[in-house]
């Protein structure tokens, strides 16, 4: 149930009139949400009982066959009635053991009413109840989110909305986890901090906040931490909207249990705190719009528009006396997310969005002069250095701060990134050229899903072939020279690529190959032969031997659809 507003079965059986009500089965229920009370005097009651509903009985309509009991338990609990109030006594005497077990089971209160309680008086003083909450509630709220959008209006962070909610909520232990840019904002004393920084990790770590939000549809959720030696209760309220999920606000409560009432209050509180974060965001991608349309224009060819980003280069921190070094951060999409696309577009923007944020906090503590900015998968970062530097010594130096990123992100659980460095330009003009270097390495490491980090300086013979220039040549090469064995392999499911890629490593030993591949001696040599018909080549020829190097290398960067 979402958006409630009530008491819980707890809160109505703590009311002086319930004073001698007896709970029989179904104690797991108790934070039940009750909004109405209805009275139930005939046998098909439940085509008319709605969700929150505390059903009242005197047991008459089946006092012939209490065995009914047991399946209208069941029933009731399906459609969501918070509870049975129910008189014993008068005509049933007691309630048979295996339904009070079934009560337990699905933590559906069944709760004893005493003889002299009218029905009238529980549901008299149950609407007081409820009203009153929702007033006190209301107010409460008011209150809160007054407070809450002056803090936001005066320019206060999530530092100081937390602080609001603490002070309305007289808790010691809260946490904000901010999942956009994965800012965590925690209020604690100094002795629990370090074990709540440690849940928040592992929570971020395990990657399934969105899940929680999707099955939770907006509801809180409770689950138990140690913290320190002591197991306390922490209750996890999204910060969300109907579409997407923007953090969660984490409460530890080792005195007393969070009410109904301050859940409430703080579920119509985390619409603030999402504006808040929405706010940021949209700051953000202002900013990352015009720096894009900054690079778009110096990585461009067009004369006019390199001038046109040069004379707006103060605003970005770009220094033209300096040379630069393009460096692009590859983002894949690593988890295809099971509750669709929209979701997954998230999952992408926010590990973007983290990306950026710690490759600036990088950026910060080397003190080096460098620009970066996110574009979709992207992140692209212009490493800035003297004219008269060294080169081999800058290469080293990018080389390291690129095994930085790696390293931090692995730490942050986003191990799905690749790195491609370009060459360094002293010409500002000629940075679309580092640029374009930069985004063939990372193409050039497609073939090898391990490796993380890549210069253009050593890709070898994928420097030609990662040539976009060149991609109409090199797919017809590869259709003229290893499409039909590769087609081959998928229509007969063999191993005639492996094998050849086998071949060439091993030197053409085809012993070695043998043991290396786990496959009989003749069977390599029938597959060779098979080879050497199906391609036209005979591997005794060095041309032959080479064109299907080349192809198998073409192989393994090529988008095999437009082929």
């Amino acid at each position: 149930m979402t958006n409630i507003t009530g008491i819980t079965v707890k809160e109505l059986l703590e009311a002086d009139f319930m004073s001698n009500a007896d709970v029989l089965a179904g104690k797991k229920g108790l934070e039940n949400i009750i909004q109405k009370v209805n009275v139930m005097e005939v046998p098909d009651i439940v085509d008319w009982v709605e969700e929150g509903e505390l059903l009242l009985t005197t047991a008459y309509v089946i006092k012939d066959d209490p065995d009914k009991l047991y399946d209208l338990v069941i029933e009731l609990h399906q459609k969501g009635v918070a509870g049975l109030g129910i008189k014993t006594h008068r005509y049933i005497k007691e309630v048979p053991s295996y339904i009070l077990e079934e009560a337990d089971k699905r933590g559906f209160p069944l709760i004893k009413l005493p003889y002299e309680l009218s029905h009238s008086t529980v549901i008299a003083n149950s609407l007081t109840k409820i009203i009153g909450q929702q007033t006190e509630l209301l107010e409460r709220i008011d209150r809160v989110q007054n407070k809450l959008l002056n803090t936001m209006l005066r320019g206060g962070g999530l530092g100081a909305i937390g602080k609001v909610i603490c002070e309305s909520l007289e808790k010691s232990t809260l946490a904000i986890r901010e999942y956009v840019f994965e800012e965590n904002i925690i209020f604690c004393n100094e002795k629990k901090k370090e074990a709540l920084e440690e849940i928040l990790k592992k929570d971020r770590e395990s990657g399934n906040e969105y899940e929680l939000y999707m099955e939770n549809d907006f509801r809180h959720f409770e689950t138990v931490d140690n913290l320190n030696g002591e197991k306390v209760k922490r209750y996890t309220i999204p910060i969300c909207t109907q579409d997407r999920n923007f953090g969660a606000i984490y409460i530890w409560d080792s005195d007393q249990r969070l009410t109904s009432l301050e859940i409430r209050m703080i579920k119509s509180s985390s619409s603030i705190i999402a504006l808040e974060i929405l706010k940021k965001l949209s700051m953000f991608e202002i900013e990352s719009k015009y720096k894009i349309e900054f690079f778009d224009d110096l990585f461009s060819k067009n004369n006019m528009k390199q001038n046109r980003a040069l004379e707006r280069a103060a605003y970005f921190d770009f220094d033209k006396n300096l040379s630069y070094s393009a460096i692009v951060i590859s983002i894949s999409e690593h988890r295809r997310h099971k509750k669709g696309e929209q979701l997954q577009a998230h999952l992408m923007h926010k590990v973007n969005i983290r990306i950026l944020g710690l490759v600036q906090r990088l950026i910060y503590h080397h003190k080096q002069n460098m620009i970066c900015g996110n574009k979709s998968d992207k992140i692209i970062i212009l490493y800035g250095s003297s004219k008269e530097g060294d080169s081999t010594a800058l290469k080293k130096e990018i080389l390291s701060f690129c095994n930085e990123i790696i390293h931090y992100s692995d730490l942050e659980a986003m191990k799905h990134i690749q790195v491609g460095i370009g060459r360094n330009y002293k010409d500002p003009k000629a940075l679309w050229r580092s640029y374009r270097e930069a985004k063939r390495a990372i193409r050039g490491m497609e073939m090898d899903d391990k490796k993380r980090i890549a210069h253009y300086a050593d890709l070898g013979i994928y420097k030609l072939l990662t040539y976009d220039e060149l991609e109409p040549e090199l797919q017809e090469f590869y259709r003229d020279i290893l499409k039909l064995l590769v087609e081959y392999d998928k229509e007969k499911n063999t191993e005639l690529v492996p094998t050849l890629k086998m071949y060439f490593r091993l030197g053409g030993n085809l012993k070695k190959i043998s043991k290396e591949m786990y496959t009989h001696y003749n069977t390599i040599i029938y597959r060779v032969q098979r080879i050497e018909e199906i391609t036209g080549t005979n591997l005794e020829n060095y041309d032959d031997r080479l064109n299907l190097q080349i192809a198998l290398k073409i192989y393994d960067i090529i988008d095999e659809e437009k082929v």
